[in-house]
Order: C-alpha cells, then structure tokens, then sequence
C-alpha cells in the first residue's frame, strides 16, 4: 500500500550526497574533521644534546598547548604537515616560557630529533599525542611476575630502539628485569632480541 505522496505522484527527494556537483564546497563533516587537526607549526632546531633522547620543545603561550591539552614531559609524534603517509617521531615534550628558544608558533626540537626528523628549519609540521607502545603490554607482564618469549623482548627492544619508549619507561623495563629475575631462556631471548634490533659493530 503507498505512501500519500506516492498516491498524489510526489517522488521522494534524491540522496544529497548524490546530488552534489563535483568542486562543490565540503560537507559539515569533511570541514569538523578539517577543524579537528592539530594547528600546524613551524619547525626550529634547538642546539640542545639530549643524550640519545627525542626532546620537544612547546611554549607555554602557543594555541595548540592550550587546546590540545599538552603536558610537560608527555610524549607527543612529531610529522610534516600534509604528509600522513610518513611515519613521524615521538618525543618527551617539554613546555618553556622563554620565547628565545620557541615562538607562539613553533615546535622546537633538540638536536637527536631534529636530526632523525630530517625536515629544514621553518618546516610546517604538527603534533599529535602519541600512541603508548603497544610492547609496554608485555612490560606489564613483566611487573606482574611472567615469563616473557622471544617475540615479547623483541616487540620491547624494537620500541626502545625506535625511540618510542622515555627513559621512565625503560626503567620500568629494567626495573621488572630486576626484581622479577630472569630466567635463562629469557636472558637468551632478551640478547637475541638486542642483537636483531641493535647496532652492530663490523
């Protein structure tokens, strides 16, 4: 039985989103999700040698501390604007009120990761917060008093040396090595895992 207007011959309206001509302006959900993004910044070197750490710097004064909810010594991913595809860097933020080593609108970064970033200075980058390793799991375990398999060390010591872990969180690694001892397969599969992860000297 139809509807009054299929009675009266009134066809229902087409699907908007099938209507819209192409170049047309973009719906309210593509302009949210635009609105969304981090603000971008401007990239500069701060001549700092943090010891084999990824440090960023944020004034305390830049929109995007405010509005993203930024903290001091979080961890944060570093990448070029526009360029998702490349995988970015993590860095422990730090936030600083001297505008002579960050303006309002740029994120500095120490010399290890401005190097491992290889982006030129003024670089339009952006900061998002960063993702907690997915091998911290197995550092739980580990607190927790378990045995861990070679492909648990190797998930850790692949995320130590990609610079995804701080140093705390390296400590709690070492820390549960430490009080929970190791058994002898697991010293095998932590030395296997450091040997394929590591640098190797020729």
């Amino acid at each position: 039985m139809g509807t009054d207007a299929d009675r009266q011959g009134v066809k229902p309206p087409a699907n908007d989103s099938a209507a819209v001509p192409r170049g047309a302006a973009p719906a309210d959900g593509e302009r949210r999700a635009d609105l969304a993004r981090p603000a971008p910044l401007r990239l500069r070197s701060v001549r700092i040698d943090t010891w084999g750490e990824n440090v960023a710097f944020l004034s305390r004064s830049c929109t995007a501390y405010r509005a993203e909810g930024f903290k001091a010594l979080s961890k944060v991913e570093v990448r070029q604007r526009d360029r998702n595809g490349d995988a970015p860097i993590l860095a422990v933020l730090n936030i600083v009120d001297d505008p002579s080593i960050v303006g309002d609108d740029e994120l500095g970064l120490a010399e290890q990761a401005f190097e491992q970033l290889g982006l030129p200075e003024g670089a339009c980058i952006e900061l998002s917060h960063a993702q907690r390793p997915v091998s911290m799991e197995a550092v739980r375990r580990k607190i927790l008093g378990e045995r861990l398999d070679l492909a648990a060390m190797r998930s850790i010591t692949t995320d130590i040396a990609s610079n995804r872990y701080s140093r705390t969180e390296i400590a709690a690694f070492l820390v549960a090595c430490s009080q929970n001892e190791l058994e002898r397969d697991e010293i095998l599969a932590l030395t296997r895992a450091m040997v394929e992860t590591g640098e190797r000297l020729d």
